[in-house]
């Protein structure tokens, strides 16, 4: 019987990936959109960069958050255009780090 994946799943097996710990040394200094992901594939957090290495390397806002959160994986779409490819990304998955309270 075929295992059934979800939305995320589907869109994560399309890409490379690096392990969560291994991000800072493995991710491509490239600019792209970046996928946290758990080991089952749940999307975690979306962002995007200019140069994807630099931005971890140089420690991300969201590791905490991303680690309590159970991140396995960082999964990664290259493109010269990452800001508009992020948008898309966070309003069909909205991913709960990226999840923002309103502002007063």
């Amino acid at each position: 019987m075929a295992r059934h994946q979800t939305r995320s799943q589907r869109l994560l097996e399309g890409l490379d990936k690096v392990l969560f710990c291994n991000a800072d040394i493995e991710l491509p200094p490239e600019p792209g959109v970046y996928f946290v992901a758990t080991k089952k594939g749940a999307i975690l957090y979306i962002g995007q960069s200019m140069n994807m290495k630099e931005r971890w390397s140089s420690g991300h806002h969201r590791v905490f958050e991303c680690l309590r959160a159970g991140a396995h994986y960082i999964h990664y779409q290259y493109t010269e255009e990452p800001y508009d490819l992020e948008q898309i990304y966070l309003e069909e998955y909205n991913p709960p780090i990226n999840v923002r309270t309103p502002s007063r």
